[in-house]
């Protein structure tokens, strides 16, 4: 299961500026005696998106944001377990066309983070005895980015 309410305000003609809160909770007891997963993530981000009209509705729009997340996950055997926890802050790049149906109501199509620049810290702990820590910096530029696409809807509320 998981969620993601996102929340903008128009700042000027087609420029919304926003945030996003995310949660998403995951547990799996596989038909094996004693196997379990679980996972939690949670975050939160901001970001500016700018429509250009293309005609008859139809918009392209480009966001950029700023996010965190957290992810834990926990694996547990018949006498072992083990854990994993990531901390993630980026930066992305959202482009995508949406089409409005009326007003307040718009459907999109869009690549998310189709590019991001991040940095995370990674620690794991392997059948309860050693840990292990990383840091990295990455850099992505998806050209395939069509493995990853969003197809969702916005709703725009009145003044």
């Amino acid at each position: 299961m998981s969620i993601t309410p996102v929340a903008g305000i128009a700042v000027k003609q087609n420029l919304v500026v926003g945030f996003s809160l995310s949660y998403a909770h995951n547990k799996d007891n596989l038909n094996t005696v004693n196997y379990e997963t679980k996972s939690e993530s949670y975050g939160a981000g901001i970001f500016i998106r700018k429509y250009v009209p293309l005609g008859k509705g139809f918009y392209l729009f480009g966001e950029t944001g700023l996010n965190y997340q957290y992810y834990a996950s926990t694996y547990t055997y018949p006498s072992q377990k083990s854990e994993l926890k990531v901390q993630k802050i980026g930066i992305n790049l959202y482009p995508g066309v949406s089409y409005a149906m009326s007003s307040n109501f718009q459907l999109e199509f869009g690549l998310p983070q189709l590019v991001s620049l991040g940095y995370s810290k990674t620690e794991q702990l392997v059948n309860d005895a050693t840990t292990q820590e990383t840091n990295g910096v990455n850099f992505n530029a998806a050209a395939s980015a069509f493995s990853s696409f969003v197809l969702g809807f916005r709703i725009f509320l009145p003044k």
